[in-house]
This record gives C-alpha cells, sequence and structure tokens, in this order.
C-alpha cells in the first residue's frame, strides 16, 4: 500500500512539473525558471491527494509507539505520514506564495512539514550582526507564524 501511493505520487508529482514550463527543466537559464510572482501551483494534476487528509489535526489524540514498534494515534489507529523538509533558506516568502506552496503540499497528500534549521543565524536568531543569540528576529516570527497558520487551514 505505502509502495503504490509513494509510486503514484512520484507519478503525480512529474505529471505536476510537467505541467508546470519551467519547473523541473534541466536548463539553468533564468528565462526559464518561473518568478516567485508568476508562479502558480500546478492545477492539472490528475490526482488531487487532499482528500487523505484528516482535519482537525489531533482528532485521533496523542502520537504513541506501539508494543510492534509503529506509531499509533492514542484511539489504536496506525500514524501514517507523508511530509516534505522545507529549508530555513526559504520560508520568507511572500504570504500569498505561502499559501500556493502548502496548496500544492496539501494537493500531494503532506500531512507533515519539517521547518529546517530556523534555529540558526539569518532565520530565527537573526543576522549575522545581532549583538547576540538570546533574541529572535520579529520578521522571521512573522513569516514562521505565517507558514503555521497556513498548514493548520490546510
Amino acid at each position: 500500500m505505502l509502495i503504490t501511493r509513494t509510486a503514484g505520487c512520484l507519478i503525480v508529482g512529474l505529471l505536476c512539473l510537467g505541467s508546470n514550463p519551467g519547473v523541473g527543466s534541466l536548463s539553468s537559464s533564468a528565462e526559464n525558471a518561473p518568478s516567485p510572482e508568476r508562479w502558480q501551483p500546478a492545477v492539472s494534476c490528475l490526482t488531487d491527494f487532499s482528500g487523505t487528509l484528516e482535519a482537525p489535526a489531533g482528532r485521533h489524540g496523542f502520537l504513541q509507539r506501539s508494543s510492534d514498534g509503529h506509531f499509533v494515534w492514542s484511539d489504536g489507529r496506525r500514524a501514517r505520514f507523508w511530509g516534505i523538509n522545507v529549508s530555513s533558506t526559504r520560508l520568507d516568502i511572500p504570504p500569498r506564495q505561502i499559501e500556493q506552496v502548502v496548496t500544492t503540499f496539501a494537493r500531494a497528500g503532506m500531512n507533515l512539514v519539517r521547518l529546517e534549521a530556523i534555529d540558526n543565524r539569518n532565520c530565527l536568531l537573526g543576522d549575522s550582526k545581532a549583538p547576540d543569540s538570546q533574541h529572535f528576529d520579529r520578521h522571521y516570527l512573522d513569516c514562521l507564524d505565517r507558514w503555521m497558520d497556513t498548514l493548520r487551514r490546510h
């Protein structure tokens, strides 16, 4: 089942990339790459996995480990995750683009998003000229808040 879903998502992802000119292209020329202002999620994908997402988050209780080593919810259902890593250097984008990215994640059926390395300089701890590492960057906190709110709504 998991292998079938994985293969299906990969095929759908390739179809989505193929429907957006410039995305997934091997060419490195700037004119082929879509700008953030022009980028749109690929709506021509044949399959939408967003129906596999269960809302609201937490409705099955707390995550636990079963005696056989699998993740299960407190109601006994086996937990399954389909996720992605988002680099800390790619989080500072306009709210409209965050909405587009998260919508694409939801269409792919992703129920787990890891925000990687947010606790470093040039991110949550401010730029390299910040006087210390004891204060958070307000702009970056606002950006993280937008991401969390948008992910929660999808």
